[in-house]
């Protein structure tokens, strides 16, 4: 490819990633799917350019787009783009894993997502995320006198009382919750971005033609065995650190079970999906697991794919046969 045609394609990589920071940030609906997918120009460049092209035009679509939306809207997509999009390009056009190119891609949007955290709250609300996320899930102050006052036109004041003990109780914990839960969040939502980035590019790429390293059927993923016993490990010493005091205990054990739980779902998933395929079709196996998904089997899930790495489950009836 010339450098002509390179700057050509980093020139129009850098208007769509523009588009859709500026998408993101003014459309409602169709935002949600923009801001989600805004590393996907910065991979295709990566994948098809050079380094160098790809990092400037990942810059100077951030400065054009905090010019069109604010300053701090521009940047913080910029680093999502830029940190997320990189190294999954170039993982992806040296035929790397899957899943050694999701993990290590959503490291960087990790990383994106600290500094959104650390500087977008701070700049933007004037506080740190801790106390963003509590005024999120704190009631005005004038929130009991206008219900009460609400109950008292409606002549169940008994009743409308219990109904804001109960509505301050549940915010309470989820204030409690998303405090105590919050590491292992952005966590799952750093490989999240990564990992629906990494399966649509791959479409794309399909689309346009460019090769790229074959992956498996979903219901053949597994996890290597050592994530396995890394995980168990893991939380054994979470649990050490915690009873030594060293960190809170609820804290620490609570976030190590809770990216326990989303681990080894994406394993439970698999295999449920293998077996699934079995009775009904892939539509319909897909429909059952998003059922289950919705009406809280997720730990089930899990559970089941504990088993599925540890005892190898589908690998043990594909020796039998």
């Amino acid at each position: 490819m010339n450098r002509t045609k390179e700057l050509v394609e980093a020139s129009l990589l850098a208007a769509i990633m523009v588009v859709m920071i500026v998408a993101g940030h003014f459309v409602p609906l169709i935002g949600i799917f923009a801001v989600l997918f805004i590393p996907l120009p910065i991979i295709i460049l990566a994948f098809k350019n050079k380094l160098s092209y790809t990092i400037i035009a990942g810059i100077i679509a951030t400065l054009i787009s905090s010019a069109i939306v604010t300053p701090i809207v521009g940047l913080l997509s910029g680093a999502i783009a830029l940190l997320t999009g990189v190294p999954m390009g170039l993982l992806m056009k040296r035929k790397e894993g899957a899943l050694k190119t999701v993990v290590l891609s959503g490291l960087g949007a990790l990383l994106a997502s600290l500094f959104i955290l650390v500087v977008g709250t701070r700049v933007i609300f004037g506080s740190n995320m801790t106390d963003y996320v509590n005024q999120m899930f704190t009631l005005p102050a004038t929130f009991e006198q206008d219900m009460m006052a609400v109950g008292q036109l409606m002549n169940n004041p008994d009743q409308m009382a219990e109904s804001i003990q109960k509505t301050m109780q549940l915010m309470d914990q989820m204030k409690y919750l998303m405090n105590l839960l919050f590491p292992a969040l952005l966590i799952v939502s750093g490989m999240m971005i990564s990992g629906v980035n990494y399966a649509f590019s791959r479409l794309v790429f399909k689309k346009l033609r460019l090769p790229l390293n074959p992956v498996g059927s979903f219901k053949d993923f597994t996890y290597p065995r050592h994530v396995g016993y890394g995980s168990f490990i893991m939380l054994i010493l979470a649990y050490i650190v915690g009873y030594l005091g060293v960190v809170d205990m609820q804290l620490i054990t609570s976030n190590f079970l809770y990216l326990f739980l989303v681990v080894f779902a994406i394993q439970g998933l698999a295999a449920l999906y293998y077996y699934l395929l079995k009775v009904v079709p892939k539509g319909g196996a897909i429909a059952i697991i998003v059922v289950l998904l919705l009406i809280g089997f997720l730990q089930y899930i899990s559970l089941l794919g504990i088993f599925d790495l540890m005892i190898g489950l589908r690998k043990r009836e594909s020796l039998k046969r």
